[in-house]
């Protein structure tokens, strides 16, 4: 029984870390700018995401953590499915269509991520 609750615990916590994936997948040698109307959106903790189409393609626009969207003025009342939006950032190193967006501009207004 000593050695089931540290494994489970263990277990608990690799999980969500393992979920989570580090800005190293990104390349930040070739930044791009993607630009459409936001066609889904989450606007959660570990981060905020958003889909674009971008060349045909949907794009996932991977976005900064809920409160620092909100403390940079990127509030949900701004950034909500069908504003049309720019985004500017480092696309997957992969080739998954994903890019972490460094800002985004909505309505004019540019909203630092990083």
């Amino acid at each position: 029984m000593r050695i089931i609750l540290p494994v489970i615990l263990a277990f608990g916590v690799a999980v969500p870390a393992a979920a989570h994936h580090g800005w190293g997948s990104y390349n930040a040698d070739t930044p791009m700018t993607i630009a459409g109307n936001i066609e889904t959106l989450k606007l959660e903790n570990p981060h905020g995401e958003m889909t674009v189409t971008h060349e045909g393609d949907p794009w996932v626009i991977t976005l900064a953590p809920l409160t620092r969207m909100n403390t940079r003025g990127a509030t949900a009342d701004i950034v909500k499915v069908g504003e049309e939006v720019a985004a500017y950032g480092y696309p997957r190193r992969d080739g998954m269509k994903e890019m972490r967006a460094e800002w985004i501009e909505i309505g004019g207004q540019r909203f630092q991520l990083r």
